[in-house]
């Protein structure tokens, strides 16, 4: 029958895990199907988000281009006043060389009108900035030698001449070069060109030449100067190309395009096939601090129909706009590209998914393989268990344990079988203690009708040893009065006396009657309680009062100083209970004595630093007193007798057998508690006391 439960359970278990594995396929197929639906959305997603972040990193290189682009003009722009200066002064002083080489020439043989017109045929045919440049000179009272720009001045004293706002140029420069000999002087002056009408900003550069007390200098338009950076920059914008198909392009805010095929005409009504305005466009654009265009360009000269997108921001200090072209038709073939890339990559993706399904499968299929023979395992470690449990007491090895779920079961299974072991050896223990009390009862009612009985007869004895040592003392003036009236020499008897050793042996008499009355007494406290009734006392008054009566044995003092002892008090405060107080004193004095023999040995102590302990502290209603030391210890056969009584450890003659008898009698028969010792060879001992409250 039993075969037949098991092998029903056996089958339940392999439905159960057969069901799992059904449960655990079907949802891996719906969790393929799932994740391979999941990763086609996921990799639409990312491939729209992937033609997003393109997009956004092709406008990033536009605005990028555009925005280095407008740096790089600014710095130029921020040049323009530099290179104009460097350039006039330049010119000015290789003119001011060619003057001095050839006064130095000349000066000599020639006279100075001579020299002079030797000089200005030499500068005036000079040009340079694309021809725009001359040189002029004149005497510093105003008279001119050279005017290569409008030779009608020559000759011609012109020191009141004024620029356009007034200023009086020629007395300017006379001024810089009689305070620094050599200088720059900003005025207005006219172009030649557009029939010498316009005004300009210009910059002229005056040095002295002391030969002839004149200067000479040249001078040069800050706009030709900035047209010639403007013509640069537009070269270089014509070169730039980036992405493959990216290109830079520049035109004026009134929509004449600067660069590329339709460079110099008016795009400013240009529109794409949708209708946008494109040039209007990308400078309203522009002008907004920079933004996007999108647009569709239609075929013209120099251009094919392209799907771009421009970014267009305003050049400061110029009336341009500057922008950065792309062609959209890359995006198509990345969104393509893209396709592609997805339909490959799901189709390796479902590969994959079936392929890692079909391998987790098995693996789930060992697993719960695995798990059902743990299981099973498990279930025969309690089987087993509970098989054994009432014979051999065995507990489980929870190392056979699978499960961490069996764990609380295996723990409490072998809590009680420890608590089974414990209480077996509690009554095992509770016999032995009712067999110690036996013995003490008996001991005790036999102690008490022999002390009686052998009282009598040993009072006499004492009392007639104690009378013939009186007799024979030859010191009492009544004994020598008996003698001499018997006529006996008494001092003669006491040298008899002397010489037999019979005082000795009356002394020995004497002595071992005496003990025998202690151990009678000992006897006695097995049967005798207090007259007074129990009281409350606290217990660390009661210890340390024992512990003072200790230090002043006589009995220990002959043997040791008690003082030597390191006592150690750890007691829990204001712990009372209901004793006999002497009793009590008696008991741990008796502990503490045993003890404190317990650390002597021939040449000294057994430790270096000989200690006892005294510990009180409650526990539920009882309170506990263990008494500790560092002595010789005991081994388990002593332990076995130490309450036994006339059992002791000591030699003949130092001690009585009945100081731990009487101690365990006090404590279990005279106030219901309980006391034991715990101690190994070289390890010292622990005597715990249990008394109720």
């Amino acid at each position: 029958m039993a075969d037949k439960k098991k092998s029903s359970k056996k089958s339940i278990i392999q439905i159960i895990f057969t069901v799992i594995l059904f449960i655990c396929l079907i949802t891996i197929a719906l969790i393929s199907g799932l994740w391979i639906l999941g990763d086609i959305k996921q990799n639409q997603n990312q491939i729209q988000y992937e033609i997003e972040q393109e997009k956004l990193f092709q406008k990033r290189i536009l605005k990028e281009h555009v925005t280095e682009i407008i740096q790089y003009i600014g710095y130029m722009q921020s040049l323009t006043k530099e290179r104009l200066e460097q350039s006039i002064q330049q010119k000015t002083l290789e003119a001011h060389a060619i003057t001095t080489n050839i006064y130095q020439q000349y000066k000599d043989t020639l006279p100075r009108e001579k020299i002079i017109k030797l000089i200005t045929d030499a500068l005036r045919p000079i040009r340079f900035n694309n021809k725009r440049g001359y040189y002029f000179a004149a005497a510093l009272s105003g008279y001119v030698y050279l005017f290569a720009d409008k030779p009608e001045l020559e000759g011609e004293n012109i020191f009141n001449m004024q620029d356009s706002k007034g200023q009086f140029v020629i007395q300017d420069m006379v001024r810089i070069v009689q305070e620094k000999s050599q200088g720059f002087y900003k005025y207005n002056w006219t172009k030649p060109d557009n029939g010498g009408k316009r005004v300009h900003e210009k910059i002229a550069f005056v040095k002295y030449f002391a030969p002839y007390d004149c200067f000479i200098g040249t001078g040069e338009y800050l706009s030709d100067v900035e047209q010639d950076i403007q013509n640069e920059v537009i070269k270089r914008i014509e070169k730039i190309k980036f992405s493959d198909n990216g290109y830079v392009f520049a035109g004026t805010l009134e929509g004449t395009s600067l660069s590329g095929p339709a460079k110099g005409k008016d795009m400013i009504n240009v529109t794409d096939i949708n209708g946008v305005k494109i040039v209007q466009e990308l400078i309203k654009a522009a002008k907004t601090k920079g933004g996007f265009v999108e647009y569709e360009l239609p075929a013209f000269k120099g251009y094919i129909q392209h799907k771009k997108i421009s970014f267009s921001m305003a050049v400061p200090g110029w009336d341009w706009y500057l922008g950065a072209g792309l062609n959209m038709e890359s995006f198509d073939i990345l969104i393509k590209n893209k396709e592609a890339e997805l339909q490959k990559r799901i189709q390796n993706n479902t590969i994959k998914i079936i392929f890692s399904m079909a391998i987790l499968a098995i693996i789930i299929a060992l697993l719960i393989t695995i798990i059902s023979n743990r299981l099973r395992s498990s279930f025969k470690v309690f089987d087993s268990f509970f098989a054994n449990a009432a014979i051999k007491k065995e507990k489980i090895n929870t190392d056979s344990i699978h499960f961490a779920e069996f764990e609380p079961l295996a723990s409490s299974a072998n809590k009680m079988i420890g608590q089974i072991i414990d209480s077996e050896n509690k009554i095992k223990d509770n016999q032995k203690m009712m067999v110690q009390s036996e013995k003490m009862i008996s001991v005790g009612g036999l102690a008490a009708g022999m002390a009686h009985e052998i009282n009598n007869p040993l009072s006499i004895i004492l009392g007639s040893v104690q009378l013939v040592k009186m007799r024979l003392d030859p010191k009492s003036e009544k004994n020598l009065a008996h003698s001499s009236k018997l006529d006996m020499d008494f001092e003669k008897l006491e040298l008899y006396l002397e010489e037999n050793s019979i005082h000795k042996y009356l002394d020995q008499v004497q002595s071992a009657c005496e003990r025998a009355a202690y151990i009678v007494k000992k006897m006695l406290g097995f049967s005798r309680k207090s007259d007074s009734k129990k009281s409350e006392h606290k217990i660390a008054h009661i210890i340390d009062n024992t512990l003072d009566i200790a230090s002043n044995d006589y009995d220990l003092k002959k043997k040791y100083d008690f003082r030597s002892f390191e006592i150690i008090r750890e007691y829990e405060p204001d712990l009372k209970i209901f004793c006999w107080k002497n009793e009590i004193i008696q008991v741990i004095l008796n502990i503490i004595t045993n003890s404190a023999h317990a650390t002597i040995k021939k040449d000294g102590f057994v430790q270096d630093h000989p200690k006892i302990i005294v510990k009180t502290r409650q526990k539920n209603s009882s309170c506990i007193i263990e008494i500790i030391d560092n002595g010789s210890g005991m081994d388990k056969k002593t332990i076995d007798r130490i309450f036994e009584p006339f059992y002791t450890t000591k030699s003949p003659g130092s001690g009585t057998g009945l100081g731990m008898s009487v101690s365990y009698f006090i404590i279990t028969n005279n106030h219901n508690g309980t006391m034991k010792v715990e101690s190994e060879p070289g390890k010292g001992s622990r005597f715990i006391i249990e008394l109720p409250h």
